[in-house]
């Protein structure tokens, strides 16, 4: 991901790439989705939910069928998921302007 990002620099501004994130740490106060696959062996499951309960009401997780490695290996599906949740941010910042 980091050496497409200088050529993908538009398409990706204002996205984050986590990696290791810390449950116990600051989420951002920003909507955040959570993609994390249900067969990790290296990051249990639980560790996405307690992000997200820290992140408070802006934070949502999808738990799906796949390993550590689900973002590349399912990049299709995880887009899929992406775009329909960036399709809910802005209709939900529509309907609050």
């Amino acid at each position: 991901m980091s050496r497409l990002a200088p050529e993908l620099r538009d398409e990706l501004a204002g996205l984050i790439l986590i990696s290791g994130a810390d449950p116990a740490g600051a989420p951002p106060a920003l909507p955040l989705l959570v993609l994390h696959g249900a067969q990790d062996e290296r990051v249990p499951a639980d560790v996405a939910g307690q992000y997200v309960s820290a992140a408070g009401g802006g934070a949502s997780a999808h738990i799906v069928d796949g390993d550590h490695f689900v973002l590349l290996k399912r990049a299709d599906a995880m887009q899929a998921l992406l775009a329909s949740w960036l399709v809910r941010q802005e209709a939900a910042a529509d309907a609050g302007r």
